[in-house]
């Protein structure tokens, strides 16, 4: 009997431990939620006063670097906004979005092409739009229309993300609706090309470089001025076409020479070039302008790779190639866009 009541008494005293363990751990579960919403809140916080902040400096008229986040189709994305000095709210300057390249972002994009400093010297505004993937931040990828890429494989509408871009790009700095252009690399070229098919109305030129046309449904509504830059030594989107020996995607492309000839007979110019030029390893040949001021150029990298000319390379050469320095791709760039309007 006593035997008994021995065991009863530990039963009762587990019982009691494991109910007083059971309440601290419900305390330290209770402490811990209220914690995370304390520290959600705060991060909400910083958030709301950081757009507060941007939004003060925009309408100030302030220059430098922004960065927005606007929800398209469900999704919350991302973009930076770069105001060069000479920037003045009221005062319409030109906008050139620079998308990066498949798995990059617009930092990495940023840096590699150095349109800051081009921006800085000629009064632009540039955009890098951020591509979508499983991170928010990095290995980010655009709906270029094939592949096996988390945009292409989720079905990400793409172009009517960076037309809701423009668009708020619009409502908060001083934008020329008639001098939008775009430039990007590898997929952000392809992406430009994209462009150029389907929302020719809002984009006056494009800059591609590493990339070509892809698909057969390209129907512009109207011609559009092209000056496309690729390295001959590119191992991932092939000077010739066909397939990359690097390539991600294991699908024949385009190849360069064909991606212009579509282009030369879109816009109506003749197939003869009418201006050629040299600079070191990098060759320049020029056609048009024609009747409607449509021009096509194009800069054949006879060393480059798949990389950003007279830029930088986030990425080995043992990887993508090397970098022609023999020309300045972003001030190039912007020489040839600037002559373009809608």
């Amino acid at each position: 009997m006593i035997a008994l009541h021995r065991t009863r008494f530990r039963l009762m005293a587990v019982s009691l431990s494991a109910l007083a363990l059971s309440g601290a751990m419900a305390d330290e579960a209770s402490g811990f939620l209220f914690r995370g919403r304390i520290r959600e809140r705060i991060a909400e916080r910083r958030a709301e006063r950081a757009a507060e902040q941007t939004a003060q400096a925009v309408e100030a008229g302030e220059s430098g670097e922004f960065r927005y986040t606007l929800e398209h189709r469900g999704r919350e994305r991302w973009y930076l906004v770069y105001a060069p000095p000479s920037y003045k709210a009221g005062t319409p300057a030109p906008l050139v979005l620079n998308l990066h390249g498949g798995a990059g972002n617009p930092n990495q994009q940023r840096d590699d092409s150095g349109m800051n400093a081009v921006a800085d010297a000629n009064g632009f505004l540039v955009v890098y739009p951020a591509g979508s993937g499983r991170l928010k931040d990095r290995f980010l990828t655009w709906n270029i229309g094939e592949g096996d890429t988390y945009a292409v494989q989720q079905n990400i509408d793409d172009i009517g993300f960076l037309r809701a871009v423009i668009d708020e790009v619009a409502r908060n700095f001083s934008v020329d609706r008639k001098r939008i252009y775009a430039t990007g690399f590898s997929q952000g070229a392809f992406m430009c090309y994209r462009l150029a098919c389907e929302a020719a109305a809002q984009i006056a030129a494009i800059a591609p470089v590493s990339g070509v046309m892809l698909g057969t449904g390209c129907r512009p509504s109207r011609p559009v001025s092209i000056i496309h830059f690729h390295g001959v030594n590119d191992p991932n989107v092939a000077y010739a076409g066909g397939i990359g020996e690097k390539a991600h995607d294991k699908i024949p492309r385009r190849s360069v020479e064909d991606t212009i000839a579509w282009w030369l007979k879109h816009n109506g110019l003749s197939d003869a070039p009418t201006r050629e030029a040299r600079k070191g390893r990098a060759a320049m040949k020029a056609y048009g302008p024609g009747a409607n001021g449509a021009e096509v150029v194009l800069w054949t990298l006879e060393d480059g790779g798949h990389t950003w000319p007279g830029g930088a390379s986030s990425l080995p050469e043992r990887m993508v190639g090397p970098v022609n320095k023999d020309i300045q791709a972003s001030a190039l760039i912007w020489e040839f866009l600037q002559r373009h309007s809608l």
